[in-house]
């Protein structure tokens, strides 16, 4: 009998959980992508007759839940299987290993929390706002010490060179802190509303603020600063989130600092309220 893969892939688009968990067990490839990029999962995860009974024998046989391909390469399973609005899929995907951090491409890239709460969704959103939060370490508080990666059961989160969408392991750095800097609205706006301080600091006297101004997400620089983020408090060396953002190359997020009142000087020029959003600088 010739396996095919191409067989699996079928059954998967198909949303033939019998047929696909004959072939799995029989040896066909749960992770072999057709010509072009698709696997099994993502098959099963778009397909409008897409189950968790399907996408859980294909993570049993060892897909990974995280592959992105096909004409989106390099987007989640989850991202897709969000914006459907899918939640049992969702579900099966987060229970089998998924990131639940995921978000689209962009800078103004949506979380998958974002994408299910769209679709109308709001429980699946809060489940992988949960995930997600876990991840961060915020279970013990949303601003404590050890609101780090080194929480129980998480995994170390990759240092700031170890590639796109890492983060710096610092003292103190709470999970306002480690969302701020990947541009995560909407998990920055769950841990507001649950009462996390968008003026504490970590081990070198950075901000959410600042960590923002590092990733870059104008979005964010709004949200604090409406959440009542002071603009202009320095880290110990004297940067401030705007410097941070020029260093960095964040010259939308400089400039938006700018709009919702930063001054261009640093601290100390004209001490502006916590929180106090003062309308467009000149010329801007």
């Amino acid at each position: 009998m010739g396996l095919r893969n191409s067989d699996l892939r079928a059954a998967a688009g198909k949303g033939d959980a019998e047929t696909a968990e004959a072939l799995l067990e029989a040896g066909a490839d749960p992770s072999q992508e057709s010509s072009a990029g698709w696997s099994p999962l993502l098959h099963a995860v778009t397909d409008e007759r897409a189950s968790a009974r399907m996408v859980r024998a294909l993570l049993a046989a060892g897909a990974d839940p995280d592959k992105g391909g096909g004409p989106g390469a390099g987007e989640a399973p989850l991202l897709s299987a969000a914006r459907a609005g899918k939640a049992e899929v969702a579900e099966a995907l987060l229970e089998g290993g998924a990131d639940p951090r995921a978000k689209e491409e962009g800078e103004q890239g949506k979380s998958a929390a974002e994408l299910a709460r769209e679709a109308g969704q709001s429980g699946l959103a809060d489940r992988i706002e949960r995930a997600a939060r876990r991840w961060l370490g915020a279970e013990g508080g949303v601003d404590g010490a050890s609101a780090g990666a080194e929480a129980e059961g998480s995994e170390p989160a990759p240092s700031a060179e170890a590639g796109e969408g890492g983060g710096e392991r610092i003292a103190g750095k709470s999970a306002l802190m480690w969302a701020a800097e990947r541009g995560e609205a909407g998990m920055a706006r769950m841990l507001l509303e649950a009462g996390a301080d968008p003026n504490a600091r970590d081990e070198r006297g950075w901000s959410a603020l600042m960590w923002a101004a590092r990733g870059g997400s104008e979005e964010m620089a709004e949200l604090l600063a409406r959440a009542g983020a002071r603009l202009d408090e320095a880290g110990e060396r004297g940067e401030t989130a705007l410097s941070i953002a020029a260093e960095a190359g964040r010259w939308g997020f400089g400039k938006e600092l700018l709009r919702l009142g930063a001054s261009p000087d640093g601290p100390g020029a004209g001490e502006p309220e916590a929180g106090r959003v003062r309308g467009r600088a000149p010329g801007l």
